[in-house]
């Protein structure tokens, strides 16, 4: 589906969601510059989202707004944001950081409510 290629170097760490309309969002990471990357197809072409630095998950409400959850490197912690496709600018939902420490395996969803939950692994095994 569109570019045959959409990063420059080697990709890791990959995640996907689809919007209500089955749009397609990716998230990865990209060697070369080691950020992440969410990108979407709309006619017939990917698009940029946002840029992060760190281990992530995508996914969205049932209002086909989607979020983060990523690991914060300058911190080592996690934080979730939300888009607001509108103003095109990315905030931080709730207290912003959510973890105590180094965290690994980071999983976003939500409920039928909209409640966004997430699920990691941190450098203490909690």
């Amino acid at each position: 589906m569109g570019e045959q290629s959409f990063s420059t170097g080697k990709i890791f760490g990959t995640s996907i969601a689809f919007d209500s309309k089955n749009t397609p969002y990716i998230a990865y990471r990209d060697s070369g510059s080691s950020k992440v990357v969410i990108i979407k197809y709309e006619n017939n072409t990917w698009k940029l989202v946002g840029t992060y630095v760190s281990k992530m998950r995508i996914a969205f409400n049932s209002k086909d707004v989607i979020s983060v959850a990523y690991t914060d490197y300058s911190e080592n912690k996690i934080t979730v944001k939300k888009y607001y496709s509108l103003s095109n600018t990315w905030k931080p939902v709730g207290t912003n950081v959510i973890s105590d420490d180094w965290t690994f395996s980071i999983y976003l969803a939500f409920d039928n409510k909209d409640v966004p939950h997430i699920s990691y692994q941190d450098a203490n095994n909690r």
